[in-house]
């Protein structure tokens, strides 16, 4: 049993990608759907800064160099500023009137989320348990900033009308109350709250200037504190009391005096479209969810900065376009290829035997569509040249253009085919002949460093190895982490298994709650291997000739 090839490793090797993901710069606004490869730099940032791409909440950092109309304010209130490091450059950050946001509101000051949008004045209350270790100079330097604040504030909301018209004006369908919330500062214990603690807030919008000096910016919803930092103190807003008048019948007429029922407050809907500039922005009132960790320069994981885990969705470019962000820096998408050795189709009422070649193989065109409800990048290469030399040539062509080949249908012979000897002269084998239920004969090797997957036979065979390969290795890339990995499974009915040949079944598996232990689960009828295969989470090498056993535990690759 020894000549016997190891299923196991020879899957594992073949979808072991060996090339990199390779990276594109693209529009911004043509970005929807990739993953961001390099965190993404605002316009007008000093010192320049990755910004993740969120709505909500700008950090900005103390350490910055201020700017002159902070200084000038200082000099007319006679206050001074806070010393400031011998590292930083001389150079200092000129704001321009028109891109001057209130970037003077301390972290130790509550936030009315209600400034959001611009819909009415940011309320400020002083923190409940303020750090005795503050000295005079800090104070005094938070101090100035409110009082700068407060008084652009008011000069932009003079100008712009009393705040309640605004609101009026702006949603006089619906009155949704705002939702408060108040910052809590913990007990000051390591570097990272120090950071925290040096750190300035300012609530701004998207269609607003995102301020010289940001750190980060952060979205209200996502902003979920570590153990140890600032923590929200949530409130509801208030209910309305449910209607407790008596229910009349209904031979009874309404009464002409009835009082309005109120309606329940609404969350505002996502708009993802632009008006006049601007996104308007949801209303959501339920409290963000813990999993979430917030993106900032005091992280633990540097890898938390940058938000390529994601993928860019209609508010992430929106914000791209408020940052002024032209190009980003994304992920390519592997492109899989599908070239055809299907014989000619006949068709019925030629004369003379004459036959007519479709441009498209239907075997192809299905692989085609399933690969692209999968949401991989496909390409349809035609049919594949009939002879050695021919297609040796076209596949070092296919090769080049896409990521991954599959070449479907033909005849074959046992485990020879026309695209098995391409493959083997080209380039190295890695599995010729396994039987992946109920495809036989499936031959995969590496040609230039890319996977090509010869699956001959007829549709059903081909829609199979595609479920089997396709799949798996494309979604390896968009999956890196979660993708190949070995467990071990207890095989509920495996007795059932049998083969005289060695192959690979697609099986599904959960967790015993009883055991903790992973446990397979079939569907369907006995024998049906379709059910289990479409559905399946693991592949099992079976062993040919040898007999399983009920609650026996066997080896699984994860895909």
């Amino acid at each position: 049993m020894s000549d016997k090839p190891n299923l196991a490793e020879a899957l594992a090797r073949i979808m072991d990608l060996t090339y990199p993901p390779r990276t594109l710069s693209i529009r911004s606004s043509k970005a929807l759907g990739y993953r961001l490869a390099k965190p993404v730099i605002a316009r007008g940032n000093q010192p320049s800064r990755p910004l993740s791409l969120v709505d909500g909440l700008a950090i900005m950092s103390r350490d910055l160099k201020a700017s002159s109309w902070l200084k000038e304010h200082a000099a007319e209130s006679g206050q001074a500023l806070p010393d400031e490091p011998d590292d930083e450059p001389e150079e200092l950050i000129e704001a321009e009137d028109d891109e001057i946001v209130e970037d003077a509101i301390p972290v130790d000051a509550a936030i009315d989320m209600s400034m959001i949008g611009r819909d009415e004045k940011v309320k400020r209350k002083s923190a409940a348990a303020e750090s005795e270790e503050d000295d005079e100079e800090e104070e005094s330097f938070e101090a100035l900033q409110i009082n700068a604040a407060e008084a652009e504030f008011e000069d932009d909301y003079a100008e712009s009308g009393p705040a309640e018209e605004r609101r009026e004006e702006r949603y006089s369908d619906v009155e949704v109350p705002p939702a408060e919330f108040s910052l809590r500062r913990p007990p000051q214990s390591n570097r990272k709250d120090e950071a925290l603690r040096s750190g300035q807030a300012i609530p701004i919008s998207i269609g607003q200037e995102v301020p010289r000096g940001a750190d980060m910016v952060y979205p209200v919803d996502d902003l979920v504190p570590l153990p140890g930092e600032y923590e929200f103190d949530y409130k509801e807003p208030p209910k309305p009391e449910p209607d407790r008048r008596r229910r009349r019948r209904r031979d009874e007429p309404e009464p002409e005096d009835a009082a309005p029922v109120e309606e329940p407050p609404r969350d505002w809907e996502l708009v993802n479209s632009y008006q006049s500039g601007k996104v308007e922005l949801p209303r959501s009132f339920e409290k963000p969810p813990r999993h979430l960790l917030p993106i900032g320069s005091w992280a633990r994981n540097k890898e938390a900065m940058i938000p390529e885990k994601a993928v860019l969705g209609p508010l992430d470019l929106a914000m791209l376009k408020a940052l002024r962000v032209e190009e980003v820096e994304v992920f390519r998408k592997p492109v899989v290829g599908f070239a055809s050795l299907g014989l000619p189709f006949p068709v019925a009422g030629r004369a003379g035997g004459q036959e007519k070649r479709d441009e498209e193989c239907p075997i192809a065109t299905a692989c085609y569509h399933l690969s692209q409800s999968a949401q991989v990048a496909s390409l349809l290469m035609g049919y594949a040249p009939d002879s050695f030399r021919e297609l040796r040539n076209a596949m070092k062509i296919w090769t080049s253009q896409v990521d991954v080949l599959y070449i479907v249908g033909g005849s074959h012979h046992r485990h020879r085919s026309l695209a098995h000897d391409v493959i083997a002269s080209l380039g190295t084998i890695h599995m010729a002949g396994i039987d992946v239920e109920p495809c036989r004969h499936i031959t995969a090797g590496k040609v230039n460093g890319r996977p090509v997957i010869s699956m001959p036979g007829s549709l059903p065979e081909a829609i199979s190895a595609f479920l089997a390969f396709v799949r798996p290795l494309s979604h390896k890339y968009l999956r890196p982490r979660n993708f190949q990995s070995t467990e071990i499974v207890v095989l509920e009915h495996g007795s059932r298994i049998s083969s005289e040949r060695d192959c690979l079944r697609a099986i599904r598996y959960r967790r015993d709650r009883d055991s903790g232990r992973l446990t397979t689960r079939f569907s369907g009828q006995e024998g049906d291997p379709w059910l289990d295969y479409i559905h399946g989470q693991a592949l099992l090498p079976i062993e040919g000739g040898r007999v399983y056993s009920d609650g026996e535990e066997v080896e699984v690759l994860i895909y």
